[in-house]
């Protein structure tokens, strides 16, 4: 019984063996993967991260010069490979400030989607208020189809 588990894994080695000179480049390969992954965590990340979302958003605002007024959240939206965390904001500012905090949430490592924007006519010379939905994704691991 011994000498048949050994001639066994003998066999299994010399399959194996094969595989020797490509260990490096799939450990490089892996590396590669490991990587990109992590790159994509950032932009779509694994959790919702609403604090740290709602903060970066903040921040962009403050360096653009525009007031954030409120949040609100809005349901979450399920797709296939991510979900929507939509929010809607209100907001202050000159035009160009705004102008400024949409081209700086454009340039933002996690994606961001901003649609419906409203810019009501002011009445006066202040500075209008706008309301506009703010989308950020978190993503899904599913196996793809075979």
């Amino acid at each position: 019984m011994r000498r048949g588990e050994a001639a066994g894994k003998l066999r299994e080695n010399a399959e194996l063996e094969a595989y020797k000179p490509k260990l490096a480049d799939m450990d490089r390969q892996l590396a590669s993967l490991k990587q990109q992954l992590d790159i994509e965590r950032r932009i779509v990340p694994d959790e919702k991260d609403v604090d740290d979302f709602m903060r970066m958003v903040s921040g962009e605002a403050r360096k653009a010069g525009v007031e954030i007024r409120r949040y609100t959240a809005r349901p979450y939206n399920a797709k296939e490979f991510y979900t929507e965390v939509p929010f809607e904001v209100e907001l202050d500012g000159p035009y160009y400030s705004m102008l400024s905090f949409f081209d700086r949430l454009g340039k933002v490592e996690r994606i961001v989607n901003v649609s419906n924007l409203l810019w009501p006519r002011p009445a006066s010379r202040a500075m209008p208020r706008r309301s506009i939905p703010i989308n950020t994704r978190r993503g899904r691991v599913l196996s793809r189809p075979s």
